[in-house]
């Protein structure tokens, strides 16, 4: 299923970039796809990270405040430092049906802008302390 998943925001990744022009080309009357189009599938401009939570609907707003603040906002800080662009976060929990949640599935997708579709996977578990959501810090082995 995370394989899954992991495809479907890849592809749609692939598919933010140039649309191709069928038949006769812009740039030039003797091809059929353009190499460089102009054609912008997001005229308004792509909303990075795409983040999706799992069962949203069953989340306190508090909770959902401090996923965005505590969570998603120092991850996309911390890997723009390292010149790399969050594509996706995915948020699941312990108790899908249930207003109380303690632990907090995160899957991310980074890209490191070289230009290779290959992306990063990250993943990690992130509980709450006394009832609240910490904020995010990168942990490292040493």
């Amino acid at each position: 299923m995370k394989m899954t998943r992991l495809w479907i925001v890849v592809f749609f990744v692939l598919l933010s970039g140039c649309a191709p022009v069928a038949e006769e080309c812009e740039v030039c009357e003797e091809c059929e796809v353009c190499e460089e189009c102009e054609v912008n599938p997001f005229p308004e401009g792509l909303v990075l990270p795409q983040v999706s939570i799992m069962t949203r609907i069953n989340y306190t707003a508090e909770d959902l405040t401090a996923l965005r603040t505590n969570v998603v906002d120092p991850l996309v800080t911390y890997f723009e430092s390292l010149d790399q662009t969050v594509v996706s976060i995915f948020i699941d929990n312990d108790n899908r049906g249930g207003l109380v949640k303690h632990t907090f599935t995160i899957e991310v997708i980074i890209s490191d802008n070289d230009g290779n579709s290959d992306p990063i996977y990250f993943g990690f578990l992130h509980s709450k302390v006394d009832g609240v959501i910490p904020v995010w810090v990168m942990e490292t082995m040493n």
